[in-house]
């Protein structure tokens, strides 16, 4: 599977065919999975059109990329948001195929009010909140947040799998900190998969674990 993000305000077509061109594998099945972002104002309509039914989309270039037979599309956005129908009305979605999920924000507020509208919903994947890439982040900024932006004193647990109860706690801290009012699970998970790789590097390094103590200062929350 590849992924592709629709980003900017126009839905630029330059970076989403360079995606998919270098994602395609002519002799094989490919599920590309598209993210458009909220921050998209124009362009999507007409892009998923081209892509869902001519099966075809082309950049300002020339560069053409053309779904091949066998190959799946799906696509993730907010198109149940007030915001997001604003922008743009999508009339033809409505025709396609459709599996529907809560984006974090709803998610959070189902946590908060204990109220499904539906039932056989999932808010959080477990899978997903047991990663230790999602384990690692939230270990980190929650720490952080209780401690007034401090990470004096703190050795995170790599042992230590903290458990359902932990899922409210964590979207609401993540959402807190990627500062988009409402992203999608793949822009949250693009977020932590950031975050992650940054802490990585800082558990890594000598200067972290080493320094602070001995110049009077509290170098990890400086570096976190």
């Amino acid at each position: 599977s590849s992924g592709i993000n629709a980003e900017y305000e126009d839905c630029d077509r330059n970076l989403i065919v360079k995606g998919f061109l270098s994602h395609t594998m002519s002799d094989k099945r490919t599920i590309y999975l598209v993210d458009i972002s909220p921050s998209v104002f124009e362009g999507a309509d007409v892009f998923i059109f081209e892509l869902l039914v001519l099966n075809k989309i082309t950049d300002a270039a020339g560069r053409v990329f053309r779904r091949f037979r066998g190959d799946y599309i799906l696509i993730e956005g907010l198109f149940g948001s007030s915001t997001f129908v604003s922008r743009f009305p999508i009339h033809f979605v409505h025709f396609l195929p459709v599996y529907r999920c809560l984006s974090p924000k709803m998610s959070l507020d189902v946590y908060r009010t204990g109220q499904l509208t539906q039932n056989n919903i999932i808010l959080l994947e477990e899978r997903q909140f047991r990663s230790e890439s999602w384990q690692r982040v939230y270990q980190y900024l929650n720490y952080y947040k209780s401690n007034n932006s401090s990470m004096r004193n703190f050795v995170r647990n790599s042992n230590k799998l903290l458990g359902p109860e932990h899922e409210s706690q964590c979207i609401k801290t993540f959402l807190h900190y990627i500062k988009i009012d409402d992203p999608s699970w793949r822009g949250l998970d693009n977020f932590v998969k950031f975050l992650n790789v940054q802490l990585l590097c800082f558990e890594k390094s000598p200067f972290t674990q080493n320094c602070g103590p001995e110049l009077g200062v509290d170098f990890n929350t400086f570096v976190v």
